[in-house]
């Protein structure tokens, strides 16, 4: 459901990580569509009961929120390499 859900509200690329040195400090990267859908309190997204549960675990259990970081570099290759 979470999944689907973050697919269907217009999340394109979600990946999460974990610090070597302390397995609870998360740190995500995520790409949203242009029309991408609000993900936050009051959401369709947040409608079914297993994303209200994983979002309330993950906002307690992990992390006091997400914070927005400033992009510095990113490279996307495209094509095939030779």
């Amino acid at each position: 459901e979470v999944e689907q859900g973050l697919a269907k509200a217009g999340v394109e690329t979600i990946s999460i990580w974990s610090d070597p040195m302390d397995d609870c400090a998360l740190y995500m990267y995520l790409e949203l569509a242009e029309d991408a859908e609000d993900l936050g309190e009051g959401s369709r997204y947040r409608e079914h009961p297993v994303v209200r549960e994983w979002e309330r675990a993950m906002e307690t259990e992990f992390h006091s929120g997400w914070h927005p970081l400033n992009e510095w570099y990113t490279l996307k290759s495209l094509g095939s390499r030779k």
